[in-house]
This record gives C-alpha cells, sequence and structure tokens, in this order.
C-alpha cells in the first residue's frame, strides 16, 4: 500500500512536459510501473490473509470484499471526475484539477501502513511457520515444479477476471467518447451506474460459491460473459447511444461481478499455504498485465490494423472462452492440503519432490472445488 501511494503520489505531483521535459513522461512510466507492481502483490497477499482469517463456509465472501472495494473505488473515482469537470473550467481541469484524483489516492498510503503494522498474521501462516520454521525460499520454483497445472488454470482464470474489468471498465468509457461520440459525462454517468450493479452481483457470487462451491457459481457465469458480452458489444457499436451504453455497463457489471465474486477464493484454494500468495502473486501479475493491462492496447491495436470496430467484441468471446475453459479444468487438477498441519506434512513442505503432476483428479473433488 505505501508504494502504491508512492506511485500515485509521483502522479500527482510531476510537472507537465512544458516544464520538465523528457523527465515528465519518464516519471509517469515509472509512476505506473509501481501502481502495477503494487496492485498485483496487494491482491494475492490480501487474497491469502483473507482466506486464511476466514471461517470455513465464509471464505469467498471475505476475499471477494477487496473485489466490492475495487468497484466502490471505481464509482468514487468517477463521482470525483464528475465534479470537478461540473465545478471547474476545461481548461481548468486540464491544467491541476485531474490531479485531485491521486492526491486523494495517495492517502492510502499512511492508512495502509497502519494497519499492516497493527495486523497480525493469519493463524493458518503463523501455525506453519511454527511447525516448519519459516515460509518457503523458492516460491517460483516451487509452484512450476509442483503446481504447473493448478498455475496454468489460475492464469485462464485471471484472464477473464483481468480482461472483463478493464474492458468494461477502462476501455469501454474512453471508447464511447473517442469512438461512440459520446459526452464524457455519459460515458462516467453510464460507469458508474453499472458499478452500482457490480456490487451486489460480486456480493451474490461470493455468497453462492460459499453455499454450492467455486466452480459451480464461476463456470456458469464465465459461460454467460461470453455468451452475452458479444451481443451487448456488438449491438452497442453498431446503434450508439447513451441508453444503449448505459444498458451494456448495467449487464455487464452484473456479468463481471458474478465472475469476479468467486475468483479469488478459488485461486486461493488451488496453492498450499506456503506459496498461496507468492503463487497467486506471479501468476496475477503476469497474466493481469498482459491481458488486463494490455487490453485496451491490443484492442486498439486490431481495430487500427483491421478496421473492425468489433473488436471489442471478439475480445470479449476470446478472453471468456478462455476463462470458462479454466474453471472446468479445475476439476482435473489436484487440490493442495488446506489446513496448516496439513501444509506442515505435504512433501513440498519437506522439500521433497512430490513427483509430476498428472492433470487426473483423484476422488471426489472438495466442495469449495466442484
Amino acid at each position: 500500500s505505501v508504494s502504491m501511494a508512492v506511485g500515485v503520489a509521483i502522479l500527482a505531483i510531476t510537472p507537465a512536459y512544458a516544464v520538465i521535459g523528457i523527465a515528465a513522461p519518464i516519471l509517469i512510466t515509472l509512476a505506473r510501473l509501481i501502481q502495477g507492481f503494487s496492485a498485483g502483490g496487494e491482491f494475492a497477499s490480501a487474497t491469502s490473509l483473507l482466506v486464511e482469517y476466514a471461517p470455513a463456509g465464509r471464505k469467498a465472501l471475505y476475499t471477494c470484499s477487496q473485489m466490492v472495494s475495487q468497484a466502490i473505488t471505481v464509482a468514487i473515482t468517477i463521482v470525483i471526475v464528475l465534479l470537478l469537470n461540473w465545478t471547474l473550467s476545461p481548461q481548468a481541469v486540464e491544467n491541476y484539477g485531474w490531479r485531485a484524483v491521486f492526491v486523494v489516492g495517495s492517502l492510502i498510503g499512511p492508512v495502509g501502513f497502519y494497519m499492516r503494522s497493527k495486523l497480525a498474521e493469519s493463524p493458518e501462516f503463523a501455525e506453519y511457520i511454527r511447525t516448519k520454521g519459516g515460509p518457503a525460499r523458492t516460491p517460483l520454483r516451487d509452484v512450476l515444479a509442483h503446481y504447473p497445472w493448478q498455475a496454468i488454470c489460475m492464469a485462464g482464470i485471471v484472464v477473464v477476471g483481468s480482461a472483463s474489468f478493464y474492458l468494461f471498465l477502462v476501455f469501454l468509457p474512453i471508447y464511447a467518447v473517442r469512438g461512440l461520440k459520446l459526452t464524457m459525462d455519459q460515458a462516467q454517468v453510464a460507469t458508474l451506474i453499472g458499478c452500482m450493479f457490480q456490487v451486489p452481483a460480486l456480493l451474490l457470487s461470493a455468497w453462492l460459491a460459499d453455499r454450492h462451491g467455486r466452480r459451480a457459481v464461476l463456470l456458469p457465469a464465465c459461460i454467460a460473459y461470453t455468451m452475452i458480452s458479444y451481443p451487448l458489444l456488438s449491438g452497442l457499436i453498431r446503434e450508439p447511444s447513451f441508453v444503449s451504453f448505459l444498458f451494456v455497463q448495467c449487464i455487464a457489471n452484473v456479468l463481471v461481478g458474478l465472475v469476479s465474486g468467486a475468483l479469488p477464493a478459488l485461486l486461493s484454494e488451488l496453492l498450499p499455504t506456503q506459496i498461496r500468495s507468492s503463487g497467486i502473486g506471479i501468476v496475477y501479475n503476469l497474466t493481469g498485465a498482459a491481458f488486463g493491462g494490455l487490453g485496451p492496447f491490443f484492442i486498439t491495436t486490431v481495430m487500427n490494423a483491421t478496421g473492425d470496430r468489433l473488436a471489442p467484441a471478439y475480445w470479449a468471446l476470446v478472453t471468456g472462452i478462455i476463462g470458462a475453459i479454466a474453471v472446468y479444468c479445475v476439476r482435473y487438477v489436484r487440490r493442495p492440503p488446506w489446513t496448516a498441519e496439513q501444509n506442515a506434512k505435504s512433501p513440498l513442505a519437506k522439500s521433497e519432490p512430490q513427483g509430476t503432476p498428472v492433470p487426473i483428479a483423484t476422488g471426489e473433488p472438495s466442495h469449495h472445488l466442484r
């Protein structure tokens, strides 16, 4: 959280190109890199901590809270932007008003540092440290050597989660202004209302995942996202209007919420305690950067190269299919030990080779992965 605040603060205080020249884009790029690394690390550690603190039967609901916070944060940011646009002149917004959002965001640093300094380690990880003496020393090697199939499935799941978020909450509002000729206020208001639909969808998805299993919720959600997103986007692109954009944002945010609500819990339960945070962070950072952060770039590149305005719809279709296949394949991978005691006794914890994992389930899948 401190490094994230540093990145945001750099964005807020960096002078314009006219003042410091080439140093301005260099600082902005550095700030974005810091933000990106911080976001990936925070997601992994927060997911691991929440799932290990959560009582049985509430793990998806606990881990879903950070997805809810993301949607609320986007909504708050849009409200601030709208207020700036309504109260300041366009020139004032361009000169200094836009920095207000980043100034507010940088305040998370002191708050996050205080919370971290007061937060105790999870009982599960503390028990593992007590029995084994320390965390895994080579988490990347351990993930690739002992849990490659789990990592592949996790990557596919992150693809649909990251791609859907960036497509509808980052790319589409900008595209609505530049490509569909909506006003900035129309695009922001529609996205704000869409975020309000996403929050209850997230909570519903997590609640259902705790009651019926992660896959039982996430697989239908990915299939629904794949089947509905394409006609939604293609219809909007062919006949753009504020009403149609608002409709798309509301439906799409529900789909994003249904996908994302159960996603953190499923990811966390594919790796054991000693490498859970590092493993999720590695997969989430690499996959999220490629299909999330670079998603708008890929879509724009395809549109510019082919002239096909349906590129966003194709992107939703492809990433949705990847996510659905990954969730389906989870049933064929071995589930690692869950409790701290089991983790402490596992071959990986003893630094003994487990052999080559095979994508065949032994016995019935657990309730959470069903």
